[in-house]
């Protein structure tokens, strides 16, 4: 196995049948991309979120053109990356994905070393590996669009709008006492739910009380003799939708916990703790909206708020379907699945997503669809 330095203290390892990219921190070496036989990409969740990538953890063969290899005069350095094929580059505004660069002012230290890097990635991927000639500029410029070239950085943050922030009508973001953020549900759901149990279980009394009183009474008998078996059937599923409220009720959260000194989240229903799932557990945080096309733009209709957990599987968290935009300019997301900024944040619901997002150093995502 051969192992390669690069700057950032990024570590390549490579032998004829792998080649995999590592970061060195405070707290060891981490894999950020793995590169298998079948010319799959692997990358991990940092990697994806800081080169913009989908957060599949996948790059398949066909959304990859070129292994290329460049050296840029802006910064003296070789640079090794992926060049993306357009379909994938729409989604993150350039077809350049750098893996690792070598700062080298002459050109010609650290150039065998990133080109061997870069047909051995090149070789396990199946991909074909591409050098652009420092000496050769007229080969970029013969493109369409530049083929090397640096990361733009991303624009400035935008400050979120001030909590309390309503996710819904049934929904509000707050500040606890302690400090943490809690997505509280207001109190009239409880009391919606209550008087929703108190009318079914008005009419099956109702009910019973009729079919005891022609029973035994006397007071008006039915005519036909299967309304009494209809009523006490009546009844009977009357009562078991009032018992059906109350478990349903009683066993959904009415207030979730984003702690950020223990990094976890926490569903509580009264002092009750339903479920909690550490951030080590969690990929991302993915907000889906639904928006009607109307003459002038969309606007929101629906909107849910998911983890994404790192066995794959979604957990549910909150509806919405009392969204509204928020009147501040923004750079808004096209139609499908994109990494969330708060330079992106055009709704009450991204910005919930948002500030969860930034208490738990989580990614966020937002899934976004037409009607």
């Amino acid at each position: 196995m051969e192992t390669v330095a690069a700057a950032e203290n990024l570590t390549i390892e490579m032998t004829p049948d792998s080649w995999r990219l590592y970061v060195d921190d405070l707290h060891g070496a981490h894999e950020l991309l793995d590169a298998v036989p079948d010319g799959r990409l692997r990358y991990s969740e940092a990697f994806a979120a800081s080169r913009r990538l989908p957060a599949s953890g996948t790059l398949a063969n066909a959304n990859v053109e070129h292994i290329l290899l460049g050296w840029s005069p802006t910064d003296e350095a070789w640079h090794l990356g992926l060049l993306l094929a357009p379909q994938l580059a729409s989604l993150r505004d350039s077809r350049w994905c750098e893996l690792a660069h070598w700062p080298d002012p002459d050109q010609g230290a650290f150039r065998e070393l990133a080109e061997n890097s870069g047909l051995a990635l090149a070789s396990v991927a199946g991909r074909p590996f591409r050098l652009l000639e420092p000496e050769a500029p007229a080969a970029i410029a013969a493109e369409r669009e530049p083929i090397f070239e640096e990361e733009s950085p991303p624009p400035a943050e935008i400050p979120l709008p001030r909590l309390p922030l309503e996710f819904s009508g049934d929904w509000s973001l707050e500040t606890g006492t302690t400090g943490m953020l809690q997505l509280v549900r207001k109190p009239h759901v409880a009391r919606a739910a209550f008087r929703r149990s108190l009318w079914y279980a008005f009419w099956a009394a109702v009910f019973v009380f009729l079919l005891v009183a022609s029973h035994f009474s006397g007071i008006a008998p039915p005519g036909q003799p299967w309304i009494p078996p209809l009523a006490l059937l009546s009844a009977l599923a009357l009562l078991a939708l009032v018992l059906r409220n109350q478990l349903r009720f009683h066993n959904s959260p009415d207030l979730y916990i984003f702690d950020s000194y223990q990094m976890q989240i926490r569903a509580r229903h009264g002092m009750r703790v339903l479920w909690s799932k550490r951030v080590a557990q969690i990929q991302l945080l993915y907000v889906s909206e639904v928006r009607q096309k109307r003459r002038r733009g969309s606007a929101p209709a629906y909107a849910e708020l998911n983890l994404h957990l790192s066995t794959g599987q979604f957990q549910f968290l909150v509806p919405s379907r009392q969204l509204r935009l928020l009147a501040r300019e923004s750079m808004a997301l096209e139609t499908g699945v994109s990494e969330l900024r708060s330079w992106h944040c055009n709704s009450n619901a991204q910005a919930v997503a948002l500030y969860v997002g930034q208490a738990l150093e989580l990614p966020v995502w937002l899934d976004r669809r037409d009607s």
